[in-house]
């Protein structure tokens, strides 16, 4: 774990867990002062229910009832799981706790911040260019970001190089023989279910070959550039589609 983002969720995540809402506090605000991504909000309703266990303890239940609140409005568009985060689990604690600070009863064991730990991959896609054009497939209906479109590749299995996992990809669903060139692309990103860690080389094909989406329910479709951004495609490939779209 290398990002300060993440290494900020543990380390307030591990003092939370213990009890320490105050040092939870000090560990999320430190990096949440300086946090400029779409992400704030969620350290931001961290932070908010740290402060609100904190005014717990401190014997202002009206005070932790306020925050609470907030953090649930803050945390809600998270759920389930953000950056590792069971945002989901921590909605269902909370409010089991509010409910209980408001029916005056006894409260039920503290929540906890859980991590999740997601399956992570690592995926290679090739970058055909056609003219002014470029190759697109659409994700088939039954998997994981169904109808979205992407650019033709798959999964690195154990052992494989990029380029070899290319080809065999190409061979498997598009029933064409191609030959990878420098890398152009690099993301992580991280989807509910996974993290993908993509790679988009140029690629081309043999002189008149014609590939053949082979996976049923999938789609092939050669793009104008300038027009990518007119079809919905995975949130790991938007970098690039507006890369491409501005000319590179």
């Amino acid at each position: 774990m290398t990002d300060p983002f993440d290494i900020a969720l543990a380390r307030g995540a591990s003092l939370f867990n213990a009890g320490d809402y105050v040092g939870a506090y000090e560990a999320w605000y430190a990096h949440w002062s300086e946090e400029e991504s779409a992400d704030a909000d969620l350290l931001q309703g961290l932070l908010q229910v740290a402060v609100a266990f904190a005014k717990h303890q401190g014997g202002d239940p009206a005070a932790a009832r306020k925050l609470l609140a907030s953090a649930r409005t803050k945390l809600g568009p998270y759920a389930p799981v953000s950056r590792e985060v069971d945002v989901a689990g921590l909605l269902v604690a909370i409010t089991a706790w509010d409910a209980a600070l408001a029916a005056a009863g006894t409260a039920p064991p503290s929540p906890r911040v859980n991590r999740v730990e997601r399956p992570r991959v690592r995926v290679v896609a090739g970058l055909f260019r056609r003219g002014d054009t470029v190759l697109a497939q659409r994700r088939p209906a039954g998997k994981a970001r169904a109808g979205l479109w992407e650019f033709p590749g798959g999964k690195v299995e154990a052992g494989e190089s990029d380029p070899d996992a290319l080809a065999r990809e190409c061979r498997e669903e598009l029933g064409v023989t191609v030959v990878s060139g420098e890398r152009v692309f690099a993301a992580v990103h991280e989807y509910d279910d996974l993290t993908v860690e993509l790679s988009v080389y140029h690629a081309t094909l043999p002189e008149g070959a014609e590939p053949e989406a082979r996976d049923p329910g999938s789609e092939l479709r050669w793009v104008k550039t300038a027009e990518l951004a007119d079809l919905e495609f995975c949130p790991a490939d938007q970098a690039l589609i507006e890369q491409l779209v501005a000319g590179g």
